[in-house]
């Protein structure tokens, strides 16, 4: 491993399912993070794509796969003033806890490429510690949807699942996802119930102290006024996202949901298997490269150019370089021609 190996694209190996399992695992992470373009984003993710860049190597190659904090920091920090094992531990604790958010985008990556194997991160103590990827099958459960192939000039779409900053409210939302049960549905039902409740009551109260009091009107009056109009107002978007999130399955999520470091995030409703018939709401952010400039593609609000639909836009050319957006098979065709 070294250095500049890290300021390259990561390469696209063969994907005929004749590699040894380890080294399809590394080419499934090597793939996903070149697709995400997450490579790049921190060190951890640096750290990540070292590692399994190296892994497919050497994997190939009938070579040991497992390595130190030595190597790891000399392919992406040679020059960090720490000392090896003190700079990666941070580093690998962070990737541990954000991995079951990358399984979704591996499995979706590993069913395109026609592999049978993800990654998984492994540590073994020691000393030195030994740092290493271990092939996983692809789980069964992903057959849920036929994988689509990628039209002409359009892009495949890869998610990656996302932990919602409300994860205070249900251990669930840690991995952004929660399944859709009787106690979630009486919950929110509940919340609307009440917010209703209260505004319909303070307009009942509104009205009926301004017919028992002949005053002039004062600023509390119009206050109060403007309180209950403001309420009410609310309502109607949370009745309207609602209505779109069951209706068509899939909607922006809210700011307030979302973390300020994870942007154009999408709150699903979905079947998590087979048979499913209760569903789960996800918070999934979907990315692609940009086949016409290789910017990255981030989801967002048709707007009015494209009313009631999402849309990939490209953040180099946002306004040109516009694709469809099927969460279902993952792929967009170009809008603007």
């Amino acid at each position: 491993m070294n250095d500049d190996k890290q300021s390259e694209t990561l390469p696209r190996p063969p994907t005929d399912g004749t590699d040894p399992p380890l080294a399809q695992a590394a080419t499934v992470a090597c793939a996903y993070l070149e697709a995400t373009r997450q490579s790049r984003k921190n060190q951890s993710f640096e750290v990540l794509a070292a590692l399994a860049l190296s892994t497919q190597t050497r994997a190939r190659a009938g070579l040991s796969t497992d390595f130190n904090a030595v190597n790891l920091k000399a392919s992406v920090a040679p020059h960090a003033a720490k000392e090896p094992s003190s700079w990666l531990s941070p580093l690998w604790t962070r990737l541990t806890e954000i991995e079951p958010q990358l399984q979704e985008g591996l499995i979706d990556t590993a069913r395109n490429l026609g592999l049978g194997f993800t990654p998984r991160l492994s540590k073994l103590p020691g000393s030195p510690s030994v740092y290493s990827i271990e092939a996983v099958p692809l789980p069964p459960s992903t057959s849920l949807d036929p994988v689509a192939p990628t039209p002409k000039g359009g892009v495949h779409y890869v998610p990656e699942t996302v932990a919602a900053p409300a994860a205070w409210l249900s251990s669930a939302l840690r991995k952004g996802v929660v399944r859709w049960t009787v106690g979630l549905r009486w919950t929110i039902l509940g919340a609307i119930l009440m917010v209703t409740f209260v505004a319909l009551g303070l307009l009942w109260l509104t009205f009926s102290l301004g017919l028992k009091v002949t005053r002039p009107l004062s600023l509390g009056d119009v206050m109060g006024l403007v309180g209950v109009v403001g309420a009410i107002a609310a309502l109607i978007p949370v009745y309207r996202f609602l209505d779109h999130l069951f209706k068509l399955r899939i909607v922006m999520a809210p700011g307030f949901l979302t973390s300020i470091s994870q942007d154009n995030v999408t709150l699903e409703f979905r079947r998590s298997a087979p048979g499913d018939t209760i569903g789960e709401l996800a918070f999934v952010r979907y990315t692609s490269t940009c086949p016409l400039c290789g910017g990255g593609i981030l989801i967002d609000s048709g707007r009015a150019a494209f009313p009631d639909r999402l849309v990939g836009r490209c953040v180099r050319s946002a306004r040109e370089h516009v694709f469809s957006f099927d969460h279902v098979s993952r792929v967009g065709r170009p809008l603007i021609q």
